[in-house]
């Protein structure tokens, strides 16, 4: 009879042991992946989404240019005022510059590259209408910077 009463005394301990080990097999094994898988899969949308806006941003720059050619710039000092005046983030290169980066190579649609400078980015864009040719850079860190979420997007504290 004593056997049996030590039993009972180590029933309610042992069962809420393996009560306690099944929650966190559960919550180890389960919960906590498809958590991660989540975050995962957001992460992604936001840079999927990211990176959409990001052409966005570039295929206007296109437009611009389009623009600007078919409005008759076709100096480096218009083509600056042009810049300027519709506010984009693009400015005018010089010709020494472009050839440098592009190498010569204009086209229509624009040949672009990606070079770094002192710790910036840069896009090029080498854009050649009839005679006209443009050369254009814009700062990439500025445009992403702009596109990013803020750092931290809890709520305030006082």
């Amino acid at each position: 009879m004593s056997s049996l009463i030590r039993l009972r005394s180590l029933f309610l301990p042992v069962s809420i042991s393996v009560i306690l080990l099944i929650a966190l097999g559960l919550y180890s094994f389960i919960w906590v992946p498809s958590q991660q898988r989540y975050l995962d899969d957001r992460n992604f949308r936001v840079l999927k989404t990211l990176s959409g806006q990001i052409k966005a941003n570039i295929d206007n720059f296109d437009t611009m240019m389009d623009n600007a050619a078919e409005s008759g710039i076709n100096t480096d000092q218009t083509l600056a005022r042009y810049l300027k005046n519709a506010g984009l983030e693009l400015s005018a290169l010089e010709e020494d510059q472009d050839k440098a980066v592009i190498g010569g190579d204009y086209g229509d649609p624009p040949k672009i590259a990606v070079r770094a400078d002192e710790g910036s980015h840069f896009l090029y864009m080498a854009f050649q209408r009839g005679d006209a040719r443009y050369g254009v850079r814009a700062d990439l860190d500025k445009l992403v910077r702009k596109l990013l979420p803020p750092d931290e997007r809890g709520p305030k504290t006082a």
